[in-house]
């Protein structure tokens, strides 16, 4: 197995150093898997929670307890690294700093539709801190004022995360009797903020600079649940606890 694994979808940067093994978005049991391997790096980006059961906080634990470095950013990644770095989980970027600070809360701020993995897991809807990123540097640049800048993202989040994208959001506008100026599409298409995008190439920066900050050493104990998932991976879990 490589040195670094990453897990990773929509949120996939242009550039990918080619000696990390990219795997796709993360559901139960992924990460569980790799614990009988030599311990590496982990990235933990895009995770499915909708279809299928979201990465487990305890399979995390597992590989941290096992000497695994673990690094989470830009979506389901984010989410996790803010509520386990205090265990040793590290996080990276805009998006993690956001749910660590509380200055977001909801799953839905990364949540977005995409193709399925076997035709490359790119978006097909914007996620909300993308929006958010966006309108604020709409303001900053003077683009849009203060309450083109509320009626956007009250029309995006509006929108289930299925259904929200740029023209779907400027049609809510519209249909709630706001005014939309005809060049503030096409200026939004060129100057999107790819929040989730440059996280992910800061994480994978990251992991690839080997540097790893000092962690607290942990235990991890195998409850029944955990005992179930690796059954279910097919993998034998070491003597438990681990440290």
């Amino acid at each position: 197995m490589n040195a670094i694994v990453a897990f990773l979808g929509p949120s996939a940067p242009s550039r990918i150093d080619p000696t990390i093994d990219v795997r796709p978005p993360a559901a139960a049991g992924d990460l569980l898997a790799l614990i009988v391997e030599e311990p590496c790096t982990v990235v933990l980006l895009d995770g499915v929670f909708d279809a299928r059961a979201a990465v487990r906080h305890k399979e995390i634990l597992a590989l941290l307890a096992r000497g695994f470095r673990v690094i989470g950013a830009a979506s389901m990644g984010a989410l996790r690294a803010a509520e386990l770095d205090g265990l040793g989980m590290e996080g990276v970027g805009r998006v993690y700093e956001a749910y660590r600070r509380e200055r977001i809360t909801g799953d839905d701020e990364v949540a977005l539709l995409h193709v399925p993995a076997s035709m490359g897991s790119h978006a097909v809807t914007v996620p909300l801190v993308d929006v958010r990123a966006t309108i604020g540097f709409a303001l900053r640049t003077r683009r849009i004022g203060r309450t083109t800048a509320r009626r956007m993202f009250e029309a995006a989040r509006a929108l289930h995360f299925t259904e929200r994208d740029w023209p779907a959001i400027f049609e809510r506008m519209a249909g709630a009797g706001h005014i939309v100026e005809p060049t503030l599409p096409p200026w939004i298409d060129e100057n999107r903020v790819w929040v989730k995008r440059d996280d992910a190439s800061a994480a994978l920066a990251a992991a690839v600079s080997r540097q790893r900050p000092p962690h607290p050493s942990i235990h991890c104990h195998a409850t029944a649940y955990v005992r179930q998932l690796a059954r279910q991976v097919g993998v034998e879990l070491p003597s438990f606890p681990i440290s």
